[in-house]
């Protein structure tokens, strides 16, 4: 069996490292990308098990790089968890509709 792999998307390096941490007592491997294209290259080469994905960035936001993970059919089956501060109904909407 393989150690899973984790990859968090934040532009905020300390909310990174703080999952990072969160995350150490458990046996996974931990990547990291600042934005959303970052990620998706981080998602490409790595194929993570899954993705803590920030909503809010700059670059490439956390719904954009949903759509493009979900429109690539090599990786479109990456387990996604978005992190968002942002409870505004149209931004829930449009995450669920990118699922």
């Amino acid at each position: 069996m393989s150690i899973p792999t984790i990859l968090t998307v934040d532009d905020s390096k300390v909310l990174r490292l703080a999952l990072m941490e969160l995350f150490r007592p458990y046996d996974c491997r931990m990547l990291q990308a600042a934005d959303g294209l970052e990620g998706l290259a981080v998602v490409r080469e790595h194929r993570p098990d899954l993705v803590l994905l920030d909503y809010n960035m700059p670059v490439l936001d956390g719904l954009g790089m949903l759509r493009e993970l979900r429109a690539d059919p090599e990786i479109a089956r990456t387990n996604v968890i978005m992190l968002t501060a942002n409870t505004a109904p149209q931004a829930v909407l449009q995450l669920l509709q990118s699922r």
